[in-house]
Formats: structure tokens, sequence, C-alpha cells
């Protein structure tokens, strides 16, 4: 009986303890020692490494129009001059032959202009029909259907004819900057070596937009690898490349419009192209990291990814207070996979928990 007296004695004592309970502290477990952190402040920012390759510049040769080669002119490997020919072609075969490209560019947008025109007065007229029988209350639901379908189907005939008409001067724009001239030749468009050549022989028929030729650029060097999107390079904090151990300041050289949608258009893959400082010790073949460093913060009170803990309640941490760690809630800014800013909640020298 004295027995469980005494066991029902320290039942109660135990249930009591437990009722009264507040936030769990952490403590040393015995024999090791908590891993901790000092909150500090610092640079704090995203980095992130593209792949890339130290190569020679070059540009493509396009043919705007569908044509017959007359004549192949230079080979793989084979020295060019700015303007000297790489290709003859058939005049008779070109739509080229009796006008040159700016002129053609000028036709073709007076044409579209003109196109466009009377699409915009043919939707106009399936709109206000459609209209009408909404007004008229619509009874005939087909009707309804028919004339608002009607409507939709003219809005993309007119918006896929007029990507077509953007494409077809893309391209004449493409080979006049890569120059075939207005003579029935393609022509180098600077000092360089063949480097690809896809023409065939006199008389292979070669369509629009085929590439029948790449130049790489005499003396030069640039970097050429994983394609990084507009935005990352436009609020980009600094941008440089690493070859080996060594750093080389960079200048990205965006597509021009034309080319970035042709290249979308036809689902060709897309390139991040850098001009990079001159460098004796560089050659063409290196590998090369393109390195980019994206939300900067000059001066971020921050603390290690992992001291951050969250529940219910929001953000938290365990602050050190004498020997032992006590939440202590915050309020975050930028994270980052290795840093986390702290708004509110901590202070410059304060120590905070770290998950090992």
């Amino acid at each position: 009986m004295k027995c469980r007296w005494i066991w029902m004695l320290g039942l109660c004592v135990l249930v009591t303890g437990c009722s009264g309970a507040k936030e769990p502290r952490l403590l040393d477990p015995v024999g090791e020692t908590t891993d901790s952190a000092k909150v500090i402040k610092g640079e704090m920012y995203d980095i992130a490494a593209y792949d890339s390759a130290v190569t020679s510049e070059f540009k493509e040769v396009k043919l705007p129009d569908d044509a017959v080669i007359k004549g192949v002119n230079v080979q793989v490997g084979g020295e060019v001059s700015q303007g000297s020919p790489i290709l003859t072609l058939d005049n008779e075969s070109t739509g080229m032959q009796n006008e040159d490209i700016d002129s053609k560019i000028a036709k073709l947008q007076a044409e579209n202009e003109y196109l466009n025109q009377v699409d915009a007065y043919d939707l106009q007229i399936l709109e206000l029909e459609l209209q009408k029988i909404k007004e008229e209350g619509g009874n005939n639901t087909y009707t309804l259907r028919d004339a608002n379908d009607e409507v939709n189907k003219k809005k993309s005939e007119i918006a896929k004819k007029q990507v077509d008409q953007q494409k077809t001067i893309a391209e004449l724009q493409m080979a006049k900057a890569d120059g075939v001239s207005a003579g029935g030749e393609v022509l180098s468009p600077w000092d360089g070596t063949i480097v690809y050549l896809n023409a065939g022989r006199s008389g292979s028929v070669v369509e629009a937009g085929t590439v029948v030729a790449i130049v790489a650029k005499k003396d030069s060097k640039i970097l050429l690898g994983d394609y990084i999107e507009r935005e990352t390079v436009k609020n980009a904090h600094r941008i440089y490349a690493r070859i080996g151990t060594k750093e080389y300041d960079v200048t990205n050289v965006p597509y021009e419009q034309f080319e970035l949608n042709q290249r979308l258009f036809y689902k060709l893959p897309l390139f991040s192209t850098f001009y990079m400082e001159e460098a004796p010790e560089i050659t063409t073949g290196m590998f090369a990291s393109v390195v980019v460093i994206t939300n900067y913060v000059d001066s971020a009170l921050q603390i290690p990814e992992n001291a951050l803990l969250s529940d219910e309640e929001g953000y938290y941490v365990y602050k050190k207070d004498g020997k032992e760690f006590k939440r202590q809630n915050v309020k975050t800014g930028h994270m980052t996979q290795t840093a986390v800013e702290i708004k509110e909640g901590l202070k410059e020298g304060d120590e905070v928990y770290v998950k090992p």
C-alpha cells in the first residue's frame, strides 16, 4: 500500500511538471558541443556558372531565297577576305537577280502593310456581324457559335501571317548582314577562315534559310556556351569568365531581335556569346566557366542557411543566451543556397545554433 502511494505521488509530480511546459531550450548533449555560428554583416549574392569554351568569332551565312549554286569558290580551312565571293549563284534561278535586298525588303513591307489592312477590314466585318447577332438576342446558339468561331479563326490566320511576314524580312536582313550580294554572289562578311561549307556542287539547289557557310573571324577570340536569359544578364551585378584559376572580364553580345525570333521560330539551339579581354595565355579550345552574380546586397545581416528553422508560426533560430540556446523569432530577407538575410530579430555578433 505504501509503495502504491509513493508511485501515485511521483506520477502527480510528473504530470504537474508537464502541464506547465514552456518553449524547449536547446542544451548541449552530455560530452558534446553544439555547433554554432556568429551573425555577421557582409556581401550576399546568388552565383551561377555556365559552361563555355574559347572559340573564334564566327558568322553563319544564309541564303534569303531558294537558289541554284553556280560555283563554289572556297573550301573548308581556306582563308577569305572581307567581301570576297564564297559562292556564285545562278541569276536565272534566284529571286535576287534584278533587285537588291534593301529594295526587296521595302517592297515586302509595302505589300505586308496592304495585306494587313485588308485583313483588319475583314476582321472588323466579322466582329460587327458577331455583335449584331448578340444584339438580336443570339437565339440561334449555332449561329452565335459559328460567328464567334469565324472571328477567332480570322485572328489566328492574321497572327500566323504576320509571323511569316516577319520571318521572311528577318531572313533578308540576315542575308544582308551576312554578305549576300544583289549580283548573285555570297560574300564573306570579314577576313577569316571557312570552318563550315554546305553548298554542294555546281547545280545544287539550296533552300531559303540554309546555312551555306560559317566564317571564323581572323585573330578573334570569344566565349560561346550555355544560353543565359536576357533578364539574368541585364540584372546581373557582375559577369566574368573563369579559365583555370584566373578571372577575366567579359562583355555579353546579345542576339539581334530578328535573329532571336528566327532561332526561336525554327527551334534552333540558343547560345550566349561574350567578348573577352585580350590575354595572350588564352587560346581557342580552352574550357571556361561564365560566372554570373545576381541579387547582390552590399552589407546584409546574415546567418548560415542551416541555422534557420520554421514552423506554423514562421521562421526562427536558436540564439545563445548564456550557456543555453533559446528560440528567437526572426524576419528574413533574401535567401541563397548558403545564407539567409535577417531583417529583424538578431543583431551582428549574436550566436545561433547551426544544424550539423
